[in-house]
C-alpha cells in the first residue's frame, strides 16, 4: 500500500455508487423499510462531490504545481472523465435506437460530448442522466489548482471557520435563490440551482478543506459537530420545499463525519478496501455511475418483458451482476488503457498499471 491510498474510502466509494442505483432503480419491491433507506438520493449526490474534493486534495496537497503542472493536472482529469463519459453516451444513444425511443438535437449532444451541459440553465438532465454530474466535475477540475494552494495557506483555524462559511452559504443561502420571483421557468430554475458547478463548487471545496485538516491532524474539533449537526436536522424539519429540493451540501455535517469515519476504518474494513475486487470497482465507479441508468433502460424495456420476469431479488442480483461486470470490463479494458495513452503513460501487458495512490476521480449522481 502507497502511502498516498485511503483503502476504508474505496469501501465508502463502492457503497455510494450502488446505493445511488438503487436509488435510481426505485426498488418498491423490496421490504418497506428497505426502499424507504434507498429513497434518499438526493443526499447521497453530495457525498461524491465532498469525497472527489477531499481525495484530490489528498493526493495533491503539498505539492507545487505551476502554470504546466496546472495544466498537466487538468488533462490527467479530463482524460479520465471523457472516456468514460463517451462510452455512457454511445451506449445510451445505441439503447435508445434499439428500444425505439427518440434521439438527440445536435446542439444537445455537442453540450452532453463535451460535458458543459450543466453550464446553462434547461441541458442539465439531458440525454445521459447521470453525466450531469461529470459536467460539474469538469468544472471542479479547473479551479481546483487555483484553489488548494489558498486553502492550504489557511491557519487551521481560520480554514475551520471558512469550511463552516461554505456549508452555510451552499446550504442555506443560496438554495433561497428558489424562493426569489424571476423569469425564468420556476422548475427549471430550481434544478439549475440543484445541478450548477459554480453553486456545487461550495461541497466540492468542503471536501478539499477536510483533507487539507486530516493532513495537519486538525480535524474539525467536537464543537464543530455539536454545532452544525443539531443545525443540520433542525433545516431537515424546517427547510422550506424548495431547499429540500436543491439539497446543496444540507447535509454536509453528517457526510463529513462518515468521510472520517472511512479514512480511519478499523482493520477489517481496511483490509476489504484494499483488496483486488474493491479496487476494481472503486476505480469502475464512474463507469457504474455513466451506464446504470441506461442498463434500467434495458431491463425495464426489453429484458424484463422478453423474459416474462419482474423486479425481484434475484432479477435485481441478475442487473447488479451485469451492471459491475460491464463496468469493471469498460473501466479496466478501455477507460484506463486510453487515460493512459492521452497522458503519456505506460501501459503494462495491455492492463493498466496502477495509477499512484489509486485515486481515480469520484463522481456524482443526478437526484
Amino acid at each position: 500500500m502507497k502511502a498516498t491510498e485511503l483503502p476504508g474510502l474505496n469501501v465508502l466509494r463502492v457503497f455510494a455508487a450502488l446505493y445511488m442505483v438503487m436509488f435510481h432503480l426505485h426498488p418498491s419491491f423490496l421490504p418497506e423499510p428497505v426502499a424507504v433507506f434507498f429513497s434518499r438520493g438526493t443526499s447521497d449526490t453530495s457525498l461524491f462531490f465532498l469525497l472527489s474534493g477531499f481525495l484530490l486534495a489528498h493526493l495533491y496537497a503539498g505539492r507545487r504545481m505551476d502554470e504546466a503542472g496546472q495544466r498537466r493536472f487538468v488533462w490527467r482529469r479530463v482524460a479520465r472523465i471523457f472516456p468514460a463519459n463517451l462510452i455512457g453516451l454511445v451506449f445510451l444513444l445505441v439503447a435508445q435506437s434499439l428500444l425505439g425511443h427518440g434521439g438527440a438535437d445536435w446542439k444537445t449532444l455537442t453540450e452532453c460530448l463535451f460535458l458543459v451541459q450543466t453550464w446553462v440553465v434547461g441541458s442539465e438532465h439531458a440525454l445521459n442522466i447521470p453525466a450531469w454530474s461529470m459536467s460539474c466535475l469538469l468544472f471542479f477540475y479547473l479551479i481546483f489548482p487555483v484553489v488548494l494552494p489558498r486553502l492550504e495557506r489557511l491557519k487551521s483555524e481560520t480554514l475551520q471557520v471558512a469550511m463552516l462559511a461554505l456549508w452555510i452559504l451552499s446550504a442555506v443561502v443560496l438554495p433561497e435563490l428558489a424562493r426569489w420571483p424571476g423569469g425564468l421557468d420556476p422548475s427549471a430554475w430550481v434544478q439549475h440551482l440543484h445541478t450548477s458547478p459554480l453553486l456545487r463548487s461550495t461541497e466540492f471545496m468542503l471536501g478539499m478543506g477536510m483533507a487539507v485538516l486530516v493532513s495537519r491532524r486538525a480535524a474539525p474539533p467536537v464543537w464543530w459537530f455539536g454545532l452544525v449537526v443539531p443545525l443540520t436536522l433542525g433545516l431537515l424539519f424546517f427547510a422550506p420545499g424548495e431547499t429540500m429540493a436543491i439539497n446543496n451540501g444540507l447535509f454536509a455535517p453528517l457526510t463529513v463525519s462518515l468521510l472520517l469515519a472511512f479514512v480511519n476504518p478499523g482493520p477489517l474494513v481496511a483490509r476489504l478496501g484494499a483488496s483486488r475486487p474493491m479496487r476494481s470497482l472503486a476505480s469502475a465507479s464512474i463507469c457504474i455511475f455513466l451506464l446504470h441508468m441506461t442498463w434500467i433502460q434495458v431491463f425495464n424495456s426489453w429484458l424484463l418483458p422478453k423474459l416474462n420476469l419482474e423486479w425481484n431479488i434475484g432479477t435485481l442480483a441478475l442487473f447488479i451482476a451485469v451492471l459491475l461486470g460491464s463496468a469493471v470490463a469498460v473501466d479496466g479494458w478501455v477507460c484506463q488503457p486510453v487515460s493512459r495513452l492521452l497522458t503519456g503513460r505506460a501501459v503494462r501487458g495491455g492492463r493498466p498499471a496502477p495509477a499512484r495512490g489509486n485515486l481515480p476521480a469520484l463522481n456524482a449522481q443526478p437526484s
